[in-house]
């Protein structure tokens, strides 16, 4: 089968013919374009190269444009000619050796590569024009610095998860993997270190790895309900992040605590109005000691100002793990609907509260 590639001299185009060499539509090698030696650009379209080598030949050559094909790899004697300005391979099935390999090129071909005036622009990109931080392209950061416009992007991973949160005890939680660029072969294991919580607080290991198949992975995870052990409210979070060199990439899931609330309130139902005193008791839960003289802020709503003798906030101070505050109902001329008067403790106990019922009289 043969493919072309078309080559745009200054008055004409030119159709070179590449036969393959029983090798279904693939063509590799050395691209020996000498006879066309006052050509400033060509285009090749439509090809499946195998491995793309040597091109050599056009000293006048300034544009080498080969993006949207099925490059699938970049031979390791590859070189260029001296006179490119612009070099395209974009999304082309090129891999990080491929595109370290393309840039070693332009370095050796052009050696002082700060000398250059105009910088070539060579773009590589699979999909955008990113550049990543990646250790693996050694020659990026001598082209970067000397003003040369290097477009490419090796692809990535993204992690990602249905839930927003996760239940302690609850339902496992399932993080993905997926790729940017589909160009990792299957079977391929990248590594994660899970942080954020203990070792304890989930039945899988912190650390262990993906299984990439057609750019894809999961892995599940079992939050245990561990109130009996844990602090109330920890506030932890789930956070995954993937080992170098893609330790760029992580997820952050909050974890919904079930410890119960290490307070209760012990206090009436109901009172009514005319200057009557009573108190509310809040005591720690059964199992559950403080240390003497234990602060807890709370709040009081439902109510307003004139409606009680003490401050609409203030602190239990607990002694053998119980605290008291007193609470006066004053009674006043108006005729109103009954109250419910709500005590709540300040965060992080907030979802403790107690509701009395003040009735008018």
């Amino acid at each position: 089968m043969s493919k072309s590639i078309s080559i745009t001299s200054p008055s004409e185009v030119v159709s070179l013919k590449l036969e393959s060499a029983g090798n279904g539509d693939k063509i590799g090698g050395k691209l020996d374009l000498s006879i066309f030696n006052s050509a400033k650009s060509i285009r090749v379209s439509n090809l499946d190269i195998t491995e793309l080598g040597e091109i050599s030949g056009l000293s006048f050559l300034e544009t080498i444009d080969a993006s949207n094909n099925k490059i699938t790899n970049i031979s390791n004697n590859f070189n260029v000619p001296a006179s490119i300005t612009n070099f395209n391979l974009n999304k082309n099935n090129l891999t990080e050796t491929d595109i370290e390999r393309i840039l070693s090129a332009f370095v050796n071909t052009y050696g002082n590569v700060s000398a250059i005036s105009p910088k070539p622009i060579i773009d590589i990109s699979q999909f955008g024009n990113a550049v990543p931080n990646t250790a693996g392209l050694v020659h990026k950061d001598t082209l970067i610095a000397n003003g040369w416009d290097v477009k490419y992007n090796p692809g990535d991973y993204v992690l990602s998860s249905d839930a927003l949160s996760v239940t302690e005890g609850g339902p496992n939680l399932v993080i993905n993997i997926s790729r940017t660029v589909s160009d990792i072969a299957d079977d391929t294991l990248v590594g994660y270190t899970v942080t954020g919580i203990d070792a304890n607080d989930v039945a899988q290991s912190l650390s262990g790895s993906f299984t990439i198949t057609d750019n894809v992975g999961s892995a599940t995870f079992s939050i245990a309900n561990d109130f009996g052990t844990d602090n109330y409210l920890e506030g932890e979070s789930f956070v995954m992040t993937l080992n170098s060199p893609h330790n760029a990439t992580s997820i952050s899931i909050p974890i919904i605590d079930t410890t119960p609330a290490p307070y209760q309130f012990i206090s009436f139902a109901s009172r009514e109005e005319g200057s009557v005193t009573f108190n509310i008791t809040l005591s720690t839960t059964t199992g559950t000691t403080v240390p003497d003289n234990t602060q807890v802020g709370y709040t009081i709503s439902g109510i307003q100002d004139a409606d009680i003798a003490e401050n609409l906030s203030g602190n239990f101070t607990l002694t053998n793990n119980t605290g008291t505050i007193p609470i006066t109902v004053l009674s006043d001329a108006d005729t109103e609907e009954n109250e419910t008067l709500t005590i709540t403790l300040n965060a992080p106990y907030g979802a403790v509260s107690k509701d009395i019922r003040i009735f008018d009289q």
